[in-house]
Parts: structure tokens; C-alpha cells; sequence
């Protein structure tokens, strides 16, 4: 999940290019709706990358926190373009 859809079309190029499925979301409300989707499929995601900021919307770290409530066992990394 990441706003910058630059960013999002490059991870997604990347990790199919590696083998992997791949779901993309821009904000977090997509984020945790396309993970609810998975998991009501039987098929939950291996990993899940969530941007901490995403301006005007839900972040990294509130997506995680209704992740996490939702699996409590998901595999996630929460990362920022920003330096400070």
C-alpha cells in the first residue's frame, strides 16, 4: 500500500517478476479491504507492505493496527519514503 503510484506500479513489477501475486492499494481503507477479501477467500496474503504515511488518509500505522485485529498472526513491513 503506498500513495505514490509510482511506487506502487514499480513493488508491483518487482515482486511479479519474482513469482508473487501481488494486490495494490493506495491508501489503507483499500488495504484492509482487499485483506479482508483474502482472508473471507482462504487465502491470506504472505506478506503485506503498508507506506507510514500516506497524506489526507489512513497510514502504515493505523492500517496495522485494524491488520492486526483482523489477523493477528499477518506478516507485514511498515516503511516511509521520508528521512525524519
Amino acid at each position: 500500500m503506498d500513495d505514490d503510484i509510482a511506487v506502487n506500479i514499480l513493488l508491483e513489477k518487482l515482486l511479479k517478476k519474482l513469482g508473487y501475486d501481488v494486490a495494490s492499494a493506495s491508501d489503507g481503507v483499500q488495504a484492509v479491504e482487499l485483506y479482508k477479501e483474502a482472508v473471507s477467500s482462504g487465502q491470506k496474503y504472505d506478506l503485506v507492505i503498508l507506506d507510514l504515511t500516506v497524506p489526507g488518509g489512513m497510514g502504515g500505522r493505523e492500517t496495522m493496527e485494524i491488520l492486526l485485529d483482523i489477523d493477528p498472526d499477518i506478516k507485514a513491513i511498515v516503511t516511509s519514503g521520508y528521512s525524519n
